[in-house]
This record gives C-alpha cells, structure tokens and sequence, in this order.
C-alpha cells in the first residue's frame, strides 16, 4: 500500500534527530500510529491492546518512568493519543511539561492528498 506524506513528518524526524520526544496528538483515524510504524522505533506499545494495557496498567507510575529515562537522556519516545482532554482529566498524571515537542496530526490535507502538478490534481 502506497503511503501518503504527512506534513508532520519532517518537524517529527527533526525533533528525534534532535534527542527530543514527542507528544503526537490528532483525531482518530489520521494516520498517527502509520506514521510511527514508518519511522521503525525499537519498541512500540499499544496500550489499546488489552493484553498490553494490563501488562502497564498504572499509567500515572508510568509516565513518571518516562519522564526518568528523557530526563537521563536514556531514550526518546513518540507518544500518541487522540485526545489530552482524558489525561489531563485524570489526577496526579505527569503530563512530562517541557520535555515533549508537541505535534498535530490532523486529516489530510489538500496538499498533502493533491499530486504536485494542478493539472493533475484536477483530472
């Protein structure tokens, strides 16, 4: 399947490249997890996945895990979701302020689903 180019890309790589993390936030169904699975991370956790879930049910200990490694420069994550609105609802979450370059996938674009040329974009 041919994958479609994101304009979130380039800014995404760069924060990596960079040592930086990043919080990739946008609605449902527009290509968050396709765009990491392109950028073929070491580890990749679901936490959708029951089975996974369970194994890190205690997300508040989690993201403190998290905010330890950035802080020691041990590794560099990509974290995903739909919405902050549900985490910053729950108490005594670290949301890690600071330490993620924030990023917004959003539906596609027009530039992003046109090919380069008018022409061909309106045949």
């Amino acid at each position: 399947m041919e994958t479609i180019f994101r304009l979130a890309e380039p800014r995404l790589c760069q924060s990596l490249e960079r040592g930086r993390s990043v919080l990739l936030l946008g609605p449902r169904q527009t290509g968050k997890t396709t765009l990491i699975e392109r950028l073929e991370p070491d580890l990749s956790l679901n936490l959708m996945r029951p089975e996974i879930r369970q194994r890190y049910e205690r997300a508040p200990e989690l993201m403190n895990v998290v905010q330890d490694l950035i802080d020691r420069r041990l590794a560099r994550f990509v974290l995903t979701g739909s919405s902050a609105r549900k985490l910053r609802r729950g108490t005594g979450i670290n949301l890690l302020p600071g330490r993620l370059t924030p990023l917004r996938l959003d539906p596609l674009s027009i530039a992003e689903r046109c090919p380069p040329k008018l022409e061909d974009a309106l045949v």
